[in-house]
């Protein structure tokens, strides 16, 4: 990083998400940058998916993340050693990835939210809305999502 900005990505920034310690950077090229918040230094390159990264979230232990990609898989890394724990195909595209407080998955699919039980990696609930998915956000015992046609 130079000058306070984001460098070394080979693609699009798609995502940024910052920890206490870390700032998190996906880019179209299938990787997430790993950049110390206060020293500016990247301390890890993750190549996770083969392109285009769509979304990514951090568990609130710090300790893993959750990746989907044009691959339409789901990637779950350690990020005590940056290895990959697990990857399920799902066959669609997921635009929105989250990881829910009870430590499922949350999956936005076009119109389509899809709870994934991360012990018996099944799919689960499935909420149907109108429109399309613009953004989903999960607080608390809460989720709220937006997009277009909603009623």
């Amino acid at each position: 990083m130079s000058d306070g900005g984001v460098g070394g990505q080979g693609g699009t920034i798609n995502k940024m998400l910052e920890s206490e310690k870390y700032l998190f950077v996906s880019s179209s090229d299938g990787k997430i940058h790993i950049y110390g918040t206060k020293d500016r230094e990247l301390y890890e390159k993750m190549t996770c998916h083969p392109n285009n990264i769509l979304d990514f979230d951090i568990h609130t232990s710090g300790r893993l993340l959750v990746s989907t990609g044009t691959d339409k898989k789901i990637k779950l890394w350690n990020l005590l050693d940056t290895k990959e724990i697990y990857h399920k195909n799902i066959q669609k595209q997921i635009d929105f990835v989250r990881f829910l407080p009870d430590d499922n998955l949350l999956l936005g699919l076009d119109k389509t939210l899809v709870i994934m039980n991360i012990n018996s990696n099944e799919l689960d609930s499935v909420i149907e809305h109108e429109g399309r998915l613009t953004d989903v956000l999960v607080s608390e015992n809460l989720i709220i999502s937006s997009g277009t046609n909603f009623s």
